[in-house]
């Protein structure tokens, strides 16, 4: 379809309902697996939680898109090379490990995340501990190859600014905006981010000691909590212009608060209850206040056109810059965001004046 705002919009909706339905079929495969079978109402519970949060949270026309659509596939894959006990089976899994891994690297730098926290949740494991750590060699490294070669053959070596103290904030800065963050993703609000996500997991830890989905909820627990730390060291050593939140750390609700939602149909019907109102109806609430918002604004108080564009817009690498025209075929032509062409010259300036030996206090 081209460069083109209708090829935008029928691309995110391919990758939006695509990845809400994988993040269900793969939770629930997971949870059915490790624990049985799954009550009818969280079956629902789960639908309508992703099919509200996929959407509302991913909006933007942003490579994670693609990220989080690949992201279930590596989930799924590291699930099932831990729980296979022979030689082949964790090698074959590893395998289709590696290559998940490679898609997501090729798709956003950030995925070392998810490659790294596979190679851990791989390697340790009681049973078959020398086939599993090699597996886990074969899940790490192929997407490093595929990855350093990629960015090499395409001049991207050098594309981040990486080293000790090298993040654009201070350590304590991204803790906070990453608690925030979390926060405001699981339940919107700004009141108590501590106390709301401590609850949270005291009800994580409370139903793995009930023993109620507990093989399921530890494994994404595991997966969730080492990838949200390698998440947060990676933005304390590579120069990255965004903040720690958003789009950085939507694998984490979207993960646990299904895998919550499940234990809690089978543990008591009054606590899915609250638990139901507590996840859901804050999702439900957005959508309205979106829906109703989104069709009052004008094309200008939506951003356009630099965070929103109609259907007949289209990009040329001939229309470089300016306000957008309509041409004869009945298109308009946009130019490419001035502000994100501006992160771009910021991100290349701070690079330079670190690797001269300057710092932000400085600058």
């Amino acid at each position: 379809m081209g460069p083109t705002g209708r090829g935008l919009i029928v691309a995110s909706a391919v990758l939006v309902g695509a990845q809400a339905w994988l993040w269900c079929h793969v939770l629930q495969n997971i949870w059915y697996e490790a624990e049985g079978a799954i009550h009818r109402p969280a079956l629902f519970a789960v639908a309508i939680y992703l099919g509200l949060f996929v959407p509302l949270t991913q909006q933007y026309v942003l490579a994670n898109v693609l990220e989080y659509t690949i992201l279930p596939l590596l989930f799924l894959a590291i699930w099932r090379a831990r729980r296979a006990e022979q030689a082949s089976g964790i090698l074959g899994w590893a395998a289709a490990s590696g290559v998940a891994g490679s898609l997501l690297l090729l798709t956003h730098n950030g995925g070392v995340v998810f490659v790294g926290t596979c190679v851990l949740l791989i390697a340790v494991k009681g049973t078959e501990r020398r086939n599993r750590v090699t597996a886990a060699l074969l899940a790490g490294s192929l997407p490093i190859v595929v990855w350093m070669t990629v960015r090499h053959k395409l001049g991207q070596d050098g594309s981040h600014s990486v080293g000790f103290g090298g993040g654009r904030y201070a350590p304590s800065t991204y803790l906070q905006q990453f608690v925030w963050g979390l926060w405001e993703l699981v339940k919107p609000s700004q009141r108590t981010p501590i106390i709301g996500l401590g609850a949270l997991a005291v009800l994580i830890a409370f139903l793995v000691w009930r023993r109620v989905g507990r093989t399921s909820l530890v494994f994404g627990a595991l997966f969730a909590g080492i990838a949200a730390g390698g998440t947060y060291v990676l933005f304390n050593v590579v120069w990255i212009y965004d903040k720690l939140d958003g789009r950085f750390i939507l694998f984490i609700p979207i993960i646990l608060v299904p895998l919550v939602l499940m234990s809690l149909a089978k543990w008591s019907t009054v606590a899915f209850v609250g638990g139901v109102v507590l996840f859901l109806l804050p999702q439900a609430s957005r959508t309205a206040a979106w829906v109703h918002v989104f069709m009052q604004l004008s094309l200008e108080k939506r951003g356009y056109p630099n965070y929103f564009v109609p259907p007949r817009a289209s990009l040329s690498l001939h229309y470089l810059q300016g306000a957008p025209i309509e041409t004869e075929t009945g298109t308009i032509l946009i130019s490419p965001d001035p502000l994100h062409s501006k992160r771009l010259l910021d991100d290349m300036k701070e690079a330079d004046w670190r690797k001269h030996g300057g710092s932000s206090g400085e600058r």
